[in-house]
């Protein structure tokens, strides 16, 4: 989901670096994605470090009181099919997104790009939160790919590009839905359209490091990304994102 406008912001056809995005979002509107430097794309610089995922195995899972709290005080997101928006700080669901879950952000500097049934995020200037779920179509080197539908098949297409840096995938839990965490580091060239969902795409930049965070919730796969622009921010980034994913409640 990252597709973000720009070179930078990417998250299905999210695009444009945060910083443009927060001086503008009041009234501008961004059209779809046409190309690697006007469409959103998703940064897929997940992890070749040899840093294990911070606590990609015991992410804490809220009760179900927790999660129904939740449902009951967050705010709807605000970004329109490819128009993206200031985000506050507080506590969001991700709706129309399925399966539903709510997040919670902390400052003022986010901006949500997209807000989709299959797939959103939100981002700041150096990173960004996506999540996708449901059908997905890969490209690798201008040629399609199919990803199958199980949280095993996204984990065998992580190792399709063959300039990526790829570690092994860890246990995580989220709310109580177990699954993966892989950690990547993007080559030395673009991928538009990396990943494809019913309304957006997922295109990354040259080394960005992704955590891949790929779970299977009531028979649907459900991936999000902690996605830092430039590997050499990634911890920085963590640090900021790692607090959203542990947030996380289902509906």
């Amino acid at each position: 989901m990252s597709g973000l406008g720009s070179s930078r912001v990417r998250i299905v056809g999210l695009v444009v670096a945060a910083a443009s995005f927060a001086a503008s979002c009041g009234g501008s509107s961004s059209s779809p994605p046409t190309s690697t430097g006007v469409s959103p794309e998703v940064s897929a610089t997940a992890a070749s470090s040899s840093v294990a995922p911070p606590a990609a195995s015991s992410t804490s899972s809220p009760s179900a009181s927790a999660s129904a709290s939740a449902a009951a005080i967050a705010d709807k997101l605000c970004a329109k099919e490819f128009e993206p928006c200031a985000l506050p700080a507080g506590t969001y669901r991700a709706a129309p997104f399925e399966p539903g879950f709510t997040f919670t952000i902390e400052g003022d500097d986010w901006v949500n790009q997209r807000a989709w049934p299959h797939g959103g995020g939100v981002n700041y200037t150096d990173g960004a939160f996506f999540w996708m779920a449901g059908p997905m179509e890969g490209r690798i080197d201008d040629k399609g790919v199919d990803i199958g539908d199980k949280a095993d098949d996204m984990v065998a297409f992580l190792g399709r590009p063959k300039d990526w840096a790829v570690e092994e995938p860890v246990p995580i839990t989220i709310d109580g839905v177990t699954g993966v965490a892989v950690d990547t580091v993007t080559g030395p060239q673009a991928r538009p359209g990396l990943l494809g969902f019913p309304e957006d795409q997922f295109n990354t930049d040259p080394k960005e490091k992704i955590r891949w965070i790929i779970l299977e919730k009531d028979g649907t796969r459900v991936v999000f990304l902690l996605d830092a622009f430039k590997e050499a921010n990634f911890d920085a980034v963590s640090a900021r994102i790692q607090p959203i994913i542990d947030s996380i409640a289902w509906e």
